[in-house]
């Protein structure tokens, strides 16, 4: 079988048995990774009728894994500037509504002023706000998809470090946003420390047994 019209995907490598190799619907890919423990050729439940896998023939199907994303099995490690990007847009996201709410609610006169900045209940409700919707924000999406908006953006993606998967829930996606805190203490070593990690992790991926990883949609 040609393997025409099958769709990108980790299917089982012709060459071993043993592992996965990512089919891009059109040919073999170098990516690589040990076949998912537990959910072997056609899982019950997990399995994609219609399908065989590339060069196979009819005698295998393609196996999905998790929450749908397969291909995050065996995907490279994302480096340190695109996860900073990431972040970036992820800032902005949350950044550019909380400033102005808090010009709007400490100044409504003239919301672009600053000489009238005050320390007010006002200022710390509004701090508490923001606060908890960037612990919402982070720990819903990348406690399940694995994505912010600007992960999605940037094509990359919050694994578990063990099984390479998304979904590692949101209370560990609590945990992760709660880890960039002694992350950034000392002149941010622990967002730094992935630039010579092997595994190209930050303390707070350590904390939270997570690897961002390339989508490989």
């Amino acid at each position: 079988m040609s393997g025409a019209g099958i769709p990108p995907g980790w299917y089982p490598d012709p060459s071993d048995a043993t592992q996965q190799r990512y089919w891009d619907g059109v040919a073999w890919t170098e990516a690589t990774a040990p076949a998912a423990p537990g959910y072997g050729y056609g899982a019950p439940g997990y399995t994609a009728p219609g399908y065989a896998s590339p060069g196979y023939g009819a005698g295998y199907q393609t196996t999905q894994v998790g929450y749908g994303y397969a291909q995050a099995v065996g995907a490279p490690l994302a480096g340190f500037w695109i996860r900073f990007g990431a972040y970036i847009v992820d800032g902005f996201i949350l950044g550019i509504p909380a400033n102005i709410l808090f010009e709007v609610a400490l100044d409504p006169i003239d919301p672009f002023a600053t000489d009238g900045l005050s320390l007010s209940g006002t200022f710390w409700l509004i701090w508490l706000l923001t606060f908890v919707i960037q612990i919402a924000y982070f720990a819903y999406f990348e406690g399940t998809s694995g994505q912010t908006i600007g992960k999605r953006l940037c094509n990359i993606r919050v694994v578990d470090a063990d099984s390479l998967q998304p979904g590692i829930g949101i209370g560990r996606g609590v945990g992760r946003f709660f880890g960039r805190i002694p992350s950034a203490i000392v002149c941010y070593l622990g967002f730094l420390w992935m630039l010579w990690d092997p595994q190209k992790q930050t303390w707070y991926d350590k904390m939270a047994r997570t690897k961002v990883v390339k989508d490989l949609k």
